[in-house]
């Protein structure tokens, strides 16, 4: 699960590193382990460089947050989920976002999350290229629980959509693109 990510983007590599804790943050904190922020989309307001890495603690997080720039190949942006200490969910049943998690810019590595009850999206990569989405859960969102479109030379890997009221995984558009791993069922 998310160890394995924690590890490839330890502090020590990272540009600048935030936390994030929907239980004991507070967004006008200064995002440290010590003293994180309560939500995702204060992490990602934060995590502007190439290299900058975004961990978030267990917990159920009511927000729809969005990415709000890009990495670069070799340095791309990190939204870590701690899953190794246990459920990060991101619900969007009490927001009016359609979607749970956008992307919309370029090389992210995005793993650790359960993505759950969109209006339309559980996540959406319309134009996002170079990604890396591992470890997501997509479940009860009203139309796809992935859906990624012109995402080249992304990276899907150990994702399961079910429960979705289209399709589990909708990939158009994106050439060069590796898809391991993938578990979709009771998506209509």
């Amino acid at each position: 699960g998310g160890s394995m990510d924690y590890a490839t983007h330890t502090e020590a590599t990272a540009s600048n590193v935030y936390f994030v804790s929907t239980e004991r943050g507070d967004d006008t904190w200064s995002g440290t382990a010590q003293a994180p922020f309560k939500t995702i989309q204060k992490g990602l307001d934060s995590a502007k460089s190439p290299g900058d890495c975004v961990y978030v603690y267990p917990g159920t997080y009511d927000e729809r947050p969005a990415l709000k720039a890009s990495g670069t190949a070799g340095k791309p942006i990190a939204l870590i989920g701690l899953s190794h200490l246990g459920e990060i969910t991101i619900d969007a049943t009490h927001t009016e976002n359609q979607v749970v998690l956008t992307a919309g810019y370029d090389y992210w590595v995005i793993s650790g999350f359960t993505l759950k009850n969109a209006a339309r999206f559980g996540f959406d990569a319309s134009g996002s290229k170079n990604l890396v989405l591992r470890n997501l859960i997509a479940k009860d969102n009203t139309l796809d629980g992935f859906h990624v479109v012109g995402a080249d030379g992304s990276v899907f890997e150990n994702l399961t959509a079910h429960h979705n009221g289209n399709d589990g995984f909708y990939l158009y558009n994106s050439p060069n693109c590796e898809i391991r791993n993938y578990l979709a069922y009771q998506n209509t």
